[in-house]
């Protein structure tokens, strides 16, 4: 996918993942642009951490100017602008890649993503088509493409582009819900009960996939077993809606630019709720912008170690840890980034 790898790209290490293992490995663009496109490309990168897209593209948009068919370059330059909702931009930039290197994978997901924001899914079918022409296991194309062709009600092709990703991806847990539910709709009740518990079995946290599978099992009269499903499902439903009441204040001083009171509502709401990785997340994003990069290493790290499906996490450490010398846990942590965020772009619903 797009994101990931330009996520890698800002994270300066090499861009191959997991979700990319048919494709070679690549330079961070700096090792080999004029030192003063590089520089703009480092700009870029520290702006795009913070989460500031329109200024990482500004940045982008003047190192593109001196290395104009830099591949890289135009990845960071075209998902920023992406990321500022720049859609006719972002497009431009994509088509562009493609016109001097008209192979490429990832101008065409990034051209997909584009066509799914603006709702023309006809448009991204295509794009996807074309990847899985080039990259039959590419892990984002096959999700997307059988997601909208489950949107679209053509749920055998859905069925058939759904297995292929988890023979390929067999701990996906968002493809093994999508497929359940599209086993449902083609009548294979006891495929699409297999497909959802193995969804909450990768994620017991998946409110979704309760729902669906306790929907299931009213439709086929197992009354306990329906009852047992409402049950996990209410519970998420209204720790999640707690949690979210919860953090309210310390979100609002973090994006106040108060990142000690937050960091103290993170610490109190810790007390509470001591085994909550998403608190603990949020203290590490406190002390990332408070310059305390071994706290902040320390917090992501206890985060994961009580919720392992943070992607945030692992972005963060990834740079943490190249930074502070340690490469090889850099590219653990962003191959772990890259299987979470592949194919985030595709919403299956209830």
């Amino acid at each position: 996918m797009v994101a990931a790898a330009v996520a890698a790209a800002c994270l300066a290490v090499s861009a191959v993942g997991s979700a990319r293992a048919e494709e070679p490995a690549v330079a961070t663009p700096q090792a080999r642009l004029p030192p003063e496109a590089a520089r703009w490309v480092q700009e870029g990168i520290d702006h795009y951490r913070q989460g500031r897209y329109p200024k990482a593209a500004q940045a982008f948009e003047k190192a593109r100017q001196l290395a104009p068919k830099d591949p890289e370059v135009s990845d960071l330059l075209a998902t920023s602008l992406l990321h500022a909702n720049r859609h006719a931009a972002a497009r431009q930039e994509f088509e562009r890649r493609l016109g001097f290197d008209p192979e490429a994978l990832s101008p065409r997901l990034g051209l997909a993503r584009v066509a799914v924001r603006d709702g023309d899914f006809e448009l991204a079918e295509g794009f996807y088509r074309e990847v899985l022409e080039r990259a039959p296991t590419d892990l984002t194309a096959l999700y997307n493409l059988g997601w909208l062709r489950y949107r679209d009600g053509a749920y055998e092709q859905a069925r058939d582009l759904l297995q292929r990703m988890v023979a390929l991806a067999p701990d996906h847990a968002p493809a093994h819900y999508t497929l359940g539910l599209t086993l449902d709709r083609l009548g294979d009740i006891g495929a699409a009960e297999r497909e959802l518990k193995r969804a909450v079995a990768l994620e017991p946290d998946n409110v979704r996939a309760h729902y669906n599978l306790m929907n299931l099992y009213v439709r086929a009269g197992r009354d306990a077993d329906a009852a047992h499903e409402r049950e996990i499902y209410q519970g998420l439903a209204d720790r999640f809606a707690a949690d979210r009441a919860a953090e309210g204040t310390a979100r609002d001083r973090f994006l106040a630019g108060d990142y000690a009171g937050a960091l103290q509502e993170y610490d109190r709401l810790l007390l509470l709720h001591p085994q909550s990785g998403r608190f603990e997340l949020g203290r590490g994003l406190c002390f990332l912008k408070m310059d305390r990069d071994r706290e902040a290493l320390a917090s992501m790290e206890k985060a994961l170690s009580m919720d392992s499906r943070l992607p945030d996490a692992y972005f963060h450490l990834a740079a943490l840890y190249q930074r502070l010398g340690q490469p090889e846990k850099a590219r653990t942590a962003r191959e772990r980034y890259e299987d979470l965020e592949t194919i985030r772009e595709g919403k299956s619903g209830f």
